[in-house]
This record gives C-alpha cells, structure tokens and sequence, in this order.
C-alpha cells in the first residue's frame, strides 16, 4: 500500500513538472505574421523584427511573411490560435484594408497582438475601430518598431504567467483566462464558454479549477464559475452576461455575497 501511495505522489509530480515545462516551451516560442503587400516595406519589416528577436530572444520565434490580404487570411484560418504578434499594413491590395481584417481576427483569437503600420496618416484615425497594440508609420523607424514589439512581448508574457493548461482528448491546452466568460461543472469534467462563441470539455474539477483563477472570476454558484469582465448587472436571479444575455444563476442564498463580490470587483476597475 504505502509503495502505490509513494508510486502515485511521484506520478503526480512527474505529471505537474511536465505541464509547466510544456508551458514554459509553448511561450518561448513566439509566432508573427507580417503582411504588407509592398515587398521592398514586407522585407524591411521581416529584417528588422527578426534581428529584434535574435538579439534579444536567441531565435526562438518564427515568422510568417505575407503580400496579401487573401493569403493572410488563409492562414489565420488555420493556424490562428498560434499567432501571438501580427504586424499588419493598413492599405492593402485591392479593396482590401488591415483594420478590417483586425476586427475579424480578433472575434475568433484574440490572443493576437496587433501593431498596425502604415503610410496615411488620416488612417490613423480609424484604428480604435479595431483592436490594436501599436501604430506605426511608414517609412519605417526600427526604434519604434522595437518599442512595440517590447510591448506585445511583455504583454505576451504576462498572458503566459496566468496561463492555464487543460487536458481534453489526450492533448494539454493552453488557455489565457481573459478568453473565459464562464465555467460549468459536469462531475470530474468542465465546459469551458469563451469570449468567440465556443465552448469545450476539459478534465479537470471546478474545485481545482477555482483556485488557479484570477480575482475577476467568482464561484457564484457550487457548478458555475463567472468571470465579471464579461457581466453587465447582477440580477436577483443571476448575472446576466453583457453580449450573449446569458445567465449565470446565484442561488438565493448567495444573492447578498455575489452583490458584494460585484461591487468589489466593480470599484476596483
């Protein structure tokens, strides 16, 4: 008995070592995608992010170049649960523009750094109709370049330090909290709601789960996590969530603590 309880806090903590190394590797390494339909602006551009990240991030980073708004999206379709920092041209071929293309990419991943650059200085603005890191103009200035990819970086990093990973078919998943709206629990299994309209399952209690959260998550149910950066108002039943109009339900008997947890949360803000 006591080599099985011995054999088993070993696995454990095999097991817990494994999920912070594969954390630490999935955040070394760093994807960007670079678009601009101009090659000689699309070269400077990939020369001077990758000499920023081999001075400062011994290489590991990879680079994705685009000339086109169509081969971009493509791409993203795809792999863009992968692309931490994208560094886009605002006036693209044809009718094409990277603000739009920012709106759209971000609905779906929004894990995506984005630092705008572009030639027209009246676009500037309409970039707060996307979300975005960092605007740059054209010609290009490598040391605001940097100054920008030192933001998304640190931000990038950040991210990482609050990172949760989750297994779900044999595969450990790596999920930043602010992509939560709400958890529910089902037994030994969670069901994850995110912020771009999907949901999934992941092994793991809502008892452990609770506590590697951060303070804008509350348990405001015994099954149900909620996290208040999603809440528009508490009602007597619930919290209603600002752009779904869902509701989390609050058992009557928690009513009065939920109210106080919102309010706190609230003035924090």
């Amino acid at each position: 008995m006591l080599q099985i309880i011995f054999l088993t806090k070993v696995m454990a903590i095999c097991y817990n070592k494994f999920i912070t190394l594969w954390i630490e590797w999935c955040f070394v390494l760093i994807q960007i995608a670079i678009c601009d339909d101009r090659n000689d602006h699309l070269h400077r551009i990939v020369e001077a992010v990758k000499l920023y990240f081999e001075k400062n991030y011994n290489g590991n980073f990879s680079i994705m170049e685009f000339k086109s708004a169509k081969s971009l999206t493509s791409w993203v379709e795809r792999f863009g649960d992968t692309l931490d920092i994208l560094i886009l041209d605002i006036q693209l071929d044809g009718n094409a523009d990277g603000i739009t293309l920012a709106q759209k990419y971000s609905q779906k991943y929004n894990q995506i750094k984005t630092i705008f650059i572009t030639g027209f200085i009246e676009k500037a603005s309409e970039i707060c109709e996307a979300p975005f890191l960092y605007f740059l103009l054209k010609p290009l200035d490598e040391k605001k370049l940097t100054r920008a990819l030192e933001k998304a970086v640190c931000r990038i990093q950040e991210e990482a330090r609050t990172a949760l990973a989750l297994t779900s078919g044999g595969e450990v998943h790596r999920i930043a909290p602010q992509e939560l709206i709400y958890i529910e629990s089902n037994g030994r299994q969670i069901k994850i709601h995110f912020s771009n309209g999907l949901d999934s399952v992941y092994y793991k209690k809502i008892s452990e789960i609770a506590g590697e959260l951060p303070s804008c998550f509350y348990r405001c149910h015994n099954s149900y996590i909620v996290n208040l950066d999603y809440v528009e108002k508490l009602e007597w039943d619930g919290f209603l969530i600002r752009n779904t109009k869902e509701k989390i339900p609050v058992p009557r008997h928690k009513h009065t603590e939920a109210k106080e947890q919102y309010l706190l949360y609230l003035i924090d803000q």
